[in-house]
């Protein structure tokens, strides 16, 4: 799919969110590995940004 490779080039530009080991959101979402599923996400988005965009030409 065309989102996973955008989303390997995003890594590049967008930084993952760290969340404070203290908190209780911290320790979940730290345990998980939510870092591609991050990037795919965006990239996902931006991806049908741009199709919404060139649509509507």
């Amino acid at each position: 799919m065309y989102f996973r490779d955008l989303g390997a080039h995003l890594e590049l530009w967008i930084p993952y969110p760290e969340l404070s080991e203290e908190s209780f959101w911290g320790e979940v979402f730290n345990s998980v590995d939510l870092e591609y599923a991050f990037y795919n996400a965006v990239a996902f988005i931006v991806i049908l940004w741009w199709s919404k965009l060139l649509c509507k030409l």
